[in-house]
């Protein structure tokens, strides 16, 4: 009787009978209140309470999203996780992160339903259409640029800052718009230049590249490593701020920096990394990037 108010619940729930769905769990509950295939109908119907519409197939799950990877590799996944969900019609699940306060994404994420994960090598052919695949967990971090392009637009749309932070983009906009170009200039070192000397002289290396460019305006340099700046004097590489000193709210400035490069007309990279392609994803679609790599660039 049990597993047959558990079927029963199951119908009705992929018809939108939500109710009747909550009424047969109501009563397989009486009879055996602890079943982990109670408590397993019971999470899935919540979900769809919460937000499930008819159309949706099933769920995907990311739940490793906000734990591995800093803000770029967060956003990564994020681009994987929504994209897969509008391809496949799968209500999108993940941990809350940084994305729910920064930008108007919504927190979906029911603890206790387990979905099953799938392999990074695997995603791909979901993308291309050779396979299907329905309630699962993915982990995968790349920055699948061809697959998710196609979503480019919703995707932007998700990104929109959240009312709160509406002066942030008010103070990006008036300090890029106050230049005669709006260009910046993005120099990661991070994990890839260890050393202090071997770090500033990327920094040279980068400035140098900047300069022979002739740029007629000033460029606005972030950067996860001001300190290998130290020994360098920006004006001798032309019109060139060290973005960070012009925020309002420096403990911000590793956000202010992301928008920044979203925002500008043209980007100017000394590698190719995930904080600098997801700005540049997100950012006006006639907006140009230019990456003055070398070998220590990364590819997705």
């Amino acid at each position: 009787m049990f597993f047959e108010l558990i079927s029963k619940s199951r119908d009705f729930r992929s018809r939108g009978l939500l109710d009747s769905a909550r009424s047969a769990i109501t009563e397989a509950k009486s009879l055996s209140p602890q079943h982990g295939a109670l408590f397993t109908e019971e999470q899935f119907l919540q979900l769809q309470e919460y937000g499930l519409s008819a159309g949706h197939r099933g769920y995907i799950s990311c739940k490793s999203l906000g734990s591995y990877g800093r803000f770029g590799n967060q956003v990564c996944q994020y681009f994987v996780l929504r994209a897969l969900s509008l391809k496949l019609n799968l209500l999108p699940i993940a941990p809350p992160w940084l994305g729910n306060y920064l930008f108007t994404i919504p927190h979906v994420g029911i603890p206790g339903v387990d979905l099953q994960p799938i392999e990074d090598s695997l995603i791909r052919q979901i993308f291309s259409g050779s396979l299907d695949a329905i309630n699962f967990d993915i982990s995968s971090s790349l920055a699948l640029v061809d697959e998710v392009r196609p979503w480019r637009q919703i995707l932007t749309n998700d990104f929109t800052l959240h009312p709160q932070l509406g002066f942030l983009e008010r103070e990006l906009r008036s300090l890029v718009g106050a230049s005669d170009v709006s260009v910046s200039a993005h120099l990661r070192l991070g994990d890839l230049f260890q050393e202090g000397e071997q770090r500033t002289s990327e920094a040279e290396r980068f400035l140098t590249e900047i300069r022979k460019l002739k740029i007629g305006g000033t460029v606005f340099l972030a950067t996860d490593s001001p300190d290998a700046l130290i020994p360098l004097k920006l004006t001798d590489y032309g019109n060139i701020v060290l973005a960070q000193e012009m925020y309002d709210r420096p403990n911000l400035s590793w956000f202010y920096d992301w928008c920044l490069l979203r925002v500008s007309k043209l980007r100017i990279l000394n590698v190719f990394s995930s904080f600098s392609f997801t700005s540049d994803f997100l950012g006006a679609f006639d907006s140009i990037t230019l990456t003055l790599d070398n070998d220590y660039q990364r590819k997705f």
